[in-house]
């Protein structure tokens, strides 16, 4: 879970997206829920952004204090984004 200071979801993809496309990902598919990014670099590998709420259908489990400062704020999460890489071996 990252936070790049932005003000929601559109936002904090866009800016996560710009900082990947800046090492060589690229886009494979986008909608309002969620961007996809691989790398020509690092063959199989793919970058998922998401919203915080779709954290528990990924099967992640937070860290306590994390999870304590998420449940503090709720109207934050928008701003959050998750990162999440995937390999599948060649």
């Amino acid at each position: 879970m990252l936070d790049v200071k932005a003000s929601d979801f559109a936002e904090a993809a866009s800016v996560a997206r710009g900082r990947l496309e800046q090492r060589g990902w690229s886009e494979v598919f986008s909608s309002d829920e969620f961007v996809q990014m691989e790398s020509s670099r690092w063959k199989g590998t793919t970058i998922v952004l998401d919203r915080v709420k779709r954290m528990d259908s990924m099967g992640a489990v937070l860290e306590p204090e994390a999870e304590r400062a998420l449940q503090a704020d709720p109207a934050k999460w928008d701003s959050y984004i998750v990162v999440s890489l995937s390999s599948v071996g060649e």
